[in-house]
């Protein structure tokens, strides 16, 4: 018999810009830590209890920012770490996968969710051949950004895709949008995302 994943605490960092917002000097791999320590502290569980960290973090520059952000939030360094990338629900992803380890008996106590800096994230090159410093003009094959990725503008594609066959205008999308957002800064003054978000101190 599986077991039951249950979710015993949530939190995340302040809701801000995507690009150049009051988060852009903190670093993606700072950002987790910060709450990963906090999701633990909530959960009332000890650090050497923590099986696994699974993360999910989209435009990638390096190493595996699920192992990075345990070691940088004081987890014993036999804490494995897990990095996902989907475009997009990759948090979602990570969550997901997560719970699946626990149901089969896999893991017993996981940290996952999603990080992201996308003021910082990284446009990655391919190797030089030569010193660095003359001009490098192509674009890592797995960059998300390149003229021919698969999933170049996935979600702006989706979208117009889904429009298109279930008979959305741009006029209703736009109202539902304008209407999403306001809900959301409405909830934001309103104090209701006080209890999950985790002040960040920025340098």
């Amino acid at each position: 018999m599986a077991n039951r994943p249950v979710i015993v605490s949530a939190c995340r960092t302040p809701i801000t810009d995507a690009y150049r917002g009051s988060l852009a000097p903190v670093g993606v791999r700072d950002l987790a830590a910060h709450v990963v320590v906090e999701a633990i502290a909530r959960a009332g569980v000890a650090a050497t209890e923590v099986d696994d960290v699974v993360l999910g973090e989209v435009l990638q520059g390096g190493g595996c920012i699920a192992r990075y952000a345990a070691i940088a939030a004081g987890l014993p360094d036999d804490t494995p770490g897990l990095g996902l990338n989907r475009q997009c629900a990759t948090g979602l992803t990570a969550v997901a996968t997560a719970a699946a380890n626990i149901a089969a008996g896999m893991d017993r106590v996981v940290v996952a969710g999603g990080a992201e800096n996308m003021t910082q994230s990284p446009i990655t090159y391919a190797k030089a051949t030569y010193p660095y410093g003359i001009p490098e003009q192509m674009i890592s094959p797995s960059h998300p950004d390149r003229p021919d990725a698969p999933n170049l503008n996935m979600m702006i594609t989706v979208g117009e895709n889904t429009a298109r066959e279930v008979g959305i205008s741009r006029e209703r999308s736009d109202e539902w949008a304008y209407h999403s957002h306001r809900k959301a800064i409405d909830a934001i003054d309103a104090g209701r995302f006080d209890d999950e978000i985790v002040p960040v101190e920025v340098p």
